[in-house]
């Protein structure tokens, strides 16, 4: 069996250790700079290494997870549509497969649209043709939000298409809900009598 908590824990960790491993050089970047009084950050390597470090980000950091992600989740739904179990309800089985088919597609899709402007930016900055103005700024700003989103969503996504998903969120968030509703009770009770 491979499926363990402990197999699990090993497979977290090492992506985050990868994950660290990987961003690490991004730790300096940047620099601080004084500018009439405001503080700005500014690239503190030279262009050549900047240049080559986002062309490896857009490399590892997007295109070879996109390649993943798209050989994974469709071998996912291949198993999924190709594996008949005779002891369920044929409707049934065919609507959770939809649901877990359209979820991996959701889920896959935003990766790729929510991180896609981000590196395209970057790109053209540095082999097309990108002013340093303050509308790039702001565009640049905001492909970063665009590409930070994909995060908040996932968990949506999740909510909205698993029932398992929403049952673990409830009972694992609900505690939290319900002790807040218990005191506040509780303290309004004494004062109403």
């Amino acid at each position: 069996e491979t499926r363990t908590p402990r197999n699990a824990l090993t497979s977290i960790s090492l992506v985050w250790a990868l994950s660290l491993f990987f961003s690490s050089p991004y730790l300096s970047y940047y620099q601080q700079m004084d500018l009439d009084g405001t503080t700005v950050c500014i690239p503190a390597w030279n262009t050549h290494h900047r240049r080559a470090m986002d062309v490896c980000t857009f490399i590892f950091g997007y295109l070879i997870p996109v390649l993943i992600l798209g050989i994974t989740y469709a071998r996912t739904i291949r198993y999924l549509w190709t594996s008949v179990d005779p002891m369920q309800d044929m409707s049934e089985s065919r609507k959770a497969k939809r649901k877990v088919t359209k979820m991996i597609i959701i889920v896959a899709a935003l990766f790729c649209l929510c991180w896609l402007p981000h590196h395209l930016v970057i790109l053209c900055m540095w082999f097309g043709h990108f002013p340093l103005n303050h509308t790039t700024y702001v565009l640049r700003i905001l492909s970063h939000l665009v590409a930070y989103t994909n995060s908040c969503l996932n968990p949506i996504v999740y909510a909205l298409v698993s029932k398992h998903f929403r049952k673990g969120f409830k009972k694992v968030f609900g505690c939290a809900f319900r002790n807040r509703v218990v005191n506040r009770i509780h303290t309004v009770q004494p004062a109403q009598t």
